[in-house]
């Protein structure tokens, strides 16, 4: 008896599901990668603290360095600088939160500088940046 043998089909490669994994990637790395935007430009050796963190959805972010050196948005800016943005920012309206992030290092009069300059531009929500502690009180 003779059987017949059948002819197997050379298998191919279905490159459709592939591209569309491939470009659901490209997607989600797009996409996360503008959530990066709160990242800070300088490395600020920040304070522990032992409270629970409140979140700032929008603000006005200040960076103090240990030298004194204050950054709005990455850029130096002097006192009288940073004077100017505050009241703009106060003409403006509504309620906006001043985030200071002063190096752990920094003078207790530099950080009281820049809050007394926020205040007198009638900005009230001020907060300062820290890392969570190690979960044991300093207190």
């Amino acid at each position: 008896m003779r059987f017949r043998v059948k002819r197997r089909k050379e298998p191919q490669v279905v490159l459709v599901s592939l591209v569309d994994v491939v470009l659901q990637l490209v997607i989600f790395f797009v996409l996360t990668s503008t959530f990066r935007s709160g990242e800070v430009s300088i490395e600020v050796s920040l304070p522990p603290a032992h409270a629970p963190a409140a979140s700032v959805t929008e603000g006005i972010t200040v960076e103090l360095e240990e030298d004194g050196t204050l950054r709005l948005d990455g850029k130096e800016v002097s006192r009288k600088d940073l004077g100017i943005y505050f009241e703009a920012e106060s003409r403006k309206g509504g309620e906006r939160t001043v985030l200071l992030r002063a190096d752990r290092s920094t003078s207790h009069g530099e950080v009281v500088v820049v809050l007394d300059l926020a205040r007198a531009h009638d900005l009230r929500r001020l907060s300062i940046a820290a890392i969570a502690g190690d979960g044991e009180s300093p207190y």
